[in-house]
């Protein structure tokens, strides 16, 4: 068990919001956790997978949201907030509903907002957060989309929580599917977001469903940007076994909040040894498909990250990340192999966003 100091939590919200492929929350929300849990004299504890307790239960715990619609917006501007992190009560929920205390939490994915708000709670409870993430170290916009849909690990029981002090359970559902729309719908009734406490498991049943080592993966990328000695984005690619896809400037950047998603595409003009070229990205939270000159040239489940050409920084979906003119890299990651299968590629490949093209993996 390691127990994190401040350098590798800054280290991780800096790796984070890299393999958050422009989604995963906002670092600012991961920010605000370590600067909470540290003020109270909480340590952020991490374990190996091989660490896991076999009879031990564990919970996936995470906040769920995106963009929503003005007239949404408009349903909670009356409403008076009276819980200040809906994340722990949603555990606390969960807990009572299964009768024991759990052992440890992991996260729902890898960015700069989930990834340490799962390790908050895990810090507040003084319970360890395990090293693994379920959308195979990147982030991805749906709940269903979980390495623990692959394994055939039950979303259900799931306790969501809001600001205002809701509480909605769901004991049992039909499946993954269900859970997501569920949540989401509850999330964009709630301002955009909510809290999700799901997948309570044994730990003897968990490692078929989680993607080990990529909470220490994201840290590692942090750490090689904050101290590459030359170009930040060559020795971001090193670290990952990354490729590097593109350098340009940007040209153009669509947002669309709706559905209690940010929905968007953007547009790269190219620039080095891509002068005269163009780059297309679409992104439902996070990047998920690629065109270079027309032509596809990356799809999900395969990692898509968008960063500062000059600092390597990680690039979040929003207007004030993707100005005109700024300068970025685009870096490719392979899957990993849960998500190759035919059952990974159906639940986090193209057609599953209504694309009809087969998975274009990284070469």
């Amino acid at each position: 068990m390691k127990n994190l100091n401040r350098q590798d939590m800054e280290d991780l919200l800096s790796g984070g919001l890299i393999l958050g492929c422009g989604g995963g929350g906002e670092p600012q929300v991961g920010e605000a956790f370590i600067d909470e849990a540290y003020r109270k004299g909480k340590d952020f504890y991490l374990i190996d997978i091989d660490e896991i307790k076999p009879e031990g239960i564990y919970c996936l715990v995470s906040y769920v949201g995106g963009g929503i619609s003005e007239k949404e917006e408009a349903w909670v501007k009356d409403l008076k907030k009276s819980i200040e992190h809906p994340i722990l009560k949603a555990v606390q929920e969960l807990s009572r509903y299964v009768g024991k205390e759990f052992s440890g939490y992991y996260p729902s994915e890898i960015g700069a907002g989930n990834t340490i708000a799962a390790m908050f709670v895990s810090a507040i409870e003084g319970k360890p957060t395990i090293d693994g993430d379920t959308a195979g170290g990147r982030a991805k916009p749906e709940t269903a989309i979980s390495t623990t849909h692959v394994a055939g690990i039950p979303a259900s029981p799931v306790a969501i929580v809001n600001a205002f002090g809701e509480v909605i359970f769901i004991e049992k559902c039909i499946d993954d599917d269900r859970v997501e729309m569920l949540c989401r719908y509850v999330s964009r009734i709630s301002g955009g977001r909510c809290a999700a406490a799901r997948c309570p498991v044994k730990g003897k049943d968990l490692k078929s469903g989680i993607y080990s080592g990529s909470i220490s993966l994201a840290m590692g990328a942090g750490r090689a940007v904050r101290t590459a000695k030359k170009d930040p984005v060559s020795e971001l690619i090193r670290f990952l076994n990354g490729k590097e896809l593109f350098r340009g400037e940007v040209a153009h950047f669509v947002l669309d909040k709706k559905q209690g998603f940010n929905w968007g595409k953007m547009s790269l003009a190219g620039t080095q040894n891509y002068k005269g070229m163009s780059y297309q990205v679409w992104y439902k939270n996070e990047h998920l498909v690629a065109w270079k000159n027309g032509r596809v040239d990356i799809t999900c489940p395969d990692s898509i990250m968008v960063v500062d050409a000059e600092s390597g920084k990680g690039l979040y979906n929003k207007p004030d990340d993707f100005w005109t003119g700024r300068k970025v890299a685009v870096i490719g990651r392979k899957a990993g192999d849960i998500w190759r299968t035919e059952k990974g590629l159906e639940i986090f490949g193209p057609r599953h966003f209504g694309f009809d093209m087969p998975y274009k993996a990284l070469d």
